[in-house]
């Protein structure tokens, strides 16, 4: 975040900002209870922390304006792999959300990463069961509607395991080439 601060505003951690390093849960109460001005948590939304927050706080979102996404401090942090430009949907998160507008942030991607080794059919079950249970999950928790079989490629840059591409490729996702053995 010190990058990305650094990259859009031209901050400096320690000379323009205090940066105060807590617990995802410490950090949101925190922040719930005025004790920090800035709160960063990467996550999918609505994420159920920051719908906490804004049941009881007023909040608004600091996104990376359209006149700094082409320069180079910008594109260094989007451009990485795993990493993109993403928006936030305007009202998100209630009446209390005070961006009337969509707000571009950064987008991060987040993997489960298994041993090259372990068993083809254990991997294969596991891909499976976990798409199932993000469906079945996704009627009660709208954060885990984001997380896709075709949304775990979307960005890939490494192999899958033998057993994750046969079940994503069973689910209709078209595997990167980048991502084929």
């Amino acid at each position: 975040m010190a990058r990305l601060f650094k990259a859009v505003a031209g901050l400096e951690e320690g000379t323009d900002y205090e940066a105060v390093k807590l617990g995802w849960d410490a950090a949101a109460a925190a922040f719930q209870d005025g004790n920090l001005d800035v709160y960063c948590n990467p996550t999918n939304a609505p994420s159920p922390a920051l719908t906490q927050i804004a049941v009881t706080n007023k909040i608004r979102f600091l996104g990376i304006p359209a006149d700094t996404l082409e320069t180079e401090g910008v594109q260094a942090l989007v451009g990485r792999p795993g990493f993109s430009a993403a928006t936030l949907p305007a009202g998100i998160y209630g009446d209390n959300q005070a961006n009337e507008g969509d707000v571009t942030t950064l987008g991060v991607i987040v993997g489960i990463v298994t041993n090259k080794d372990a068993d083809e059919e254990m991997i294969y079950q596991m891909t499976k069961a976990f798409y199932d249970g993000v469906k079945e999950a996704g009627e009660s928790a709208p954060w885990l509607r984001a997380i896709t079989p075709a949304g775990a490629v979307q960005d890939i840059n490494l192999l899958l395991h033998p057993g994750a591409l046969r079940a994503l490729t069973e689910l209709g996702v078209e595997i990167p080439d980048a991502a084929k053995a």
